[in-house]
């Protein structure tokens, strides 16, 4: 607790600085970082609670990717923001867990995955001794990957301190609005258009391909609720909502990932 007094005393201090500073040049930097004041605080105290907050909204921010400001070569926007934090404030807290508990937190993938990422951050330095500023743009890519990476190792540790069915059912969180919007698009015609004919459905996430990848996710888990749940009718509902949406994306790369889903399932799965 000590630790948290006095990095709280620490953080007032510099983000009141530099909240003062971003009032006079640029009001939605000011209000970036009100953001994250409260998100900072919030995940001193309560990580768990924030973690799992910025994974469900993560699903839904993609439609303000064009809110933002520049930094150089690379667009800050809700995202990426969203993804620096994730990145920021799961490292500490990881750091944390690592100081007090003597251990990270994660299996062996999980590792191999931060090692991966680490390893990925030369490339980056070799990009911007190439191409001056411009290379920097490949941090954007990274931080992608890295937000990624920092998703499985929170949720991998909370799954230990909170139970693996509570994080799910906190995680379902995330699928009605991309699912909603995607019927939206649908039945209002606001979807991407293919040469006029075909209509590919995106959610609220940035591309028809990533939004079937993300309903793939859920379908998988959505089998998996079925097999452990009463509700066993409203459950197949909501898999063949999944389903039909998957279909209407017209991602190839999606249905392959689903028949792997599938096949990972029928082979894990006694």
């Amino acid at each position: 607790m000590q630790f948290k007094k006095i990095f709280s005393t620490i953080l007032t201090f510099l983000l009141s600085f530099f909240l003062g500073v971003s009032l006079l040049a640029n009001s939605l930097l000011a209000f970036v970082i009100i953001i994250g004041i409260i998100l900072i605080f919030c995940f001193l105290f309560f990580p768990h609670a924030v973690v799992l907050l910025l994974i469900v909204m993560r699903s839904s921010l993609d439609v303000f990717t064009n809110v933002g400001f520049h930094l150089g070569p690379i667009m800050v926007n809700i995202p990426s923001f969203t993804s620096v934090f994730l990145l920021i404030g799961g490292g500490f807290y990881l750091l944390s867990q690592i100081k007090y508990e003597n251990h990270l937190g994660s299996n062996q993938l999980g590792k191999m995955f931060l090692f991966w990422i680490i390893s990925l951050l030369f490339w980056n330095l070799i990009s911007y001794q190439n191409f001056g500023i411009k290379g920097l743009v490949g941090i954007r890519e990274w931080i992608r990957l890295a937000s990624l990476m920092m998703i499985y190792l929170l949720v991998y540790s909370m799954t230990i301190k909170i139970g693996y069915k509570r994080v799910i059912n906190c995680i379902f969180l995330a699928l009605p609005i991309p699912m909603i919007s995607g019927f939206y698009q649908l039945f209002s015609g606001h979807s991407t258009d293919i040469s006029n004919k075909i209509y590919r459905l995106s959610g609220t996430i940035s591309h028809p391909n990533n939004f079937s990848l993300f309903l793939v996710l859920f379908i998988g888990i959505t089998i998996w609720k079925i097999r452990f749940t009463n509700k066993k009718l409203l459950w197949s509902i909501v898999l063949a909502a999944e389903g039909f949406l998957l279909i209407q994306t017209y991602s190839v790369g999606g249905i392959i990932m689903l028949f792997v889903m599938l096949a990972v399932l029928a082979i894990k799965i006694p």
